[in-house]
C-alpha cells in the first residue's frame, strides 16, 4: 500500500468507527422494541365461544300494600259515611303494631270500610289480620263483613258476646280466587242504637286456615260501662243497658 491510499484510508476510519458505533446502540434498542411490540390475537372460532344466559330475578311485590297502616292513609280506599277518617292514630286501645289501625264503625247507623286492589297469592292465598271487638251491642245487628269484589266471603257478628278483648288473627279462606286480582274490603254496618267498633291492624296472606294462638289481653280504654264513638261521644252502662232493653 503506498503512502497515498494509507493516508486516504486514515481519514475514513472515524467515520468508520462512528457508524459501528452507532450501530452497535441501536441494535439492542431495535430488539427490545420488538420484544415490546404485542402479538397479534389467535382468531376464535364461533364453535369455541361460550355464551351465558342473563338471569334476572323477578321483583317480588307485597301482596297487600300498607298492610300494617303505618304509611298512614295510603295503599288503601278508606269509606265512612259520616265523613270521619278510617285509618287513624286516636283509636281508644293500642295498636296491634306501630300506631296506626284501621278503626271501622265506632258510631250508631254506620257503614265504613277498607278497600285494596290485590292479587290473592297462588300459595298463600289465606287471608289474616288482627282484629279487636268492641260492642256494646246485642248478637245479630251490627255486622263485619269481607268482601272480593262483590262476593260476600264471610260475615260475623260484632256484639257483647263476641268481644275479643284485646286483639285476636282472623283468618279467611280466599283460596277460590288464588292468583286473581280482586277488590279486597273488609267493612262494617251498625245500626241505630248500641255501638260496636272493629280494629283492624296488620293485614297479610299465609299459607292455611291455620290462625296463631295469640290474644294481647288488654282492655284499654273499652270496657263494660263505656264505650267510646269516633266522634268522642260517651255512652254510659245505663244508657246502654236501656238500649239493650229496647232491643229485646
Amino acid at each position: 500500500m503506498n503512502t497515498t491510499n494509507r493516508h486516504t484510508l486514515t481519514r475514513f476510519i472515524p467515520f468508520i468507527l462512528l457508524l459501528l458505533a452507532v450501530a452497535t446502540l441501536s441494535l439492542p434498542m431495535a430488539i427490545r422494541y420488538a420484544a415490546a411490540e404485542p402479538a397479534e390475537p389467535a382468531a376464535v372460532s364461533a364453535e369455541s365461544k361460550i355464551y351465558l344466559p342473563l338471569v334476572v330475578k323477578p321483583q317480588t311485590a307485597a301482596a297487600v300494600q300498607n298492610a300494617n297502616f303505618e304509611n298512614g292513609r295510603t295503599g288503601w280506599v278508606e269509606f265512612s259515611n259520616d265523613g270521619q277518617a278510617v285509618i287513624r292514630t286516636d283509636q281508644p286501645v293500642t295498636a296491634y303494631s306501630g300506631s296506626w289501625v284501621a278503626w271501622l264503625g265506632g258510631a250508631k247507623n254506620n257503614v265504613s270500610s277498607i278497600t285494596q286492589q290485590v292479587t290473592v297469592p297462588s300459595t298463600t292465598p289465606y287471608l289474616a289480620y288482627y282484629q279487636y271487638i268492641a260492642s256494646a251491642d246485642l248478637c245479630g245487628y251490627d255486622k263485619a263483613y269481607v268482601f272480593a269484589g262483590a262476593t260476600q266471603v264471610t260475615t260475623y257478628d260484632l256484639c257483647t258476646s263476641n268481644n275479643t278483648n284485646g286483639w285476636v288473627k282472623r283468618v279467611v279462606n280466599l283460596s277460590a280466587y288464588a292468583g286473581q286480582s280482586i277488590a279486597l274490603q273488609i267493612r262494617v254496618t251498625t245500626d241505630s242504637t248500641l255501638n260496636s267498633s272493629l280494629f283492624i291492624d296488620d293485614v297479610s296472606f299465609q299459607t292455611s286456615a291455620a290462625a296463631a294462638a295469640e290474644t294481647t289481653m288488654e282492655q284499654d280504654m273499652i270496657d263494660d260501662s263505656v264505650l267510646i264513638f269516633k266522634s268522642g261521644e260517651i255512652e254510659t252502662a245505663v244508657v246502654m243497658e236501656q238500649a239493650r232493653r229496647n232491643k229485646q
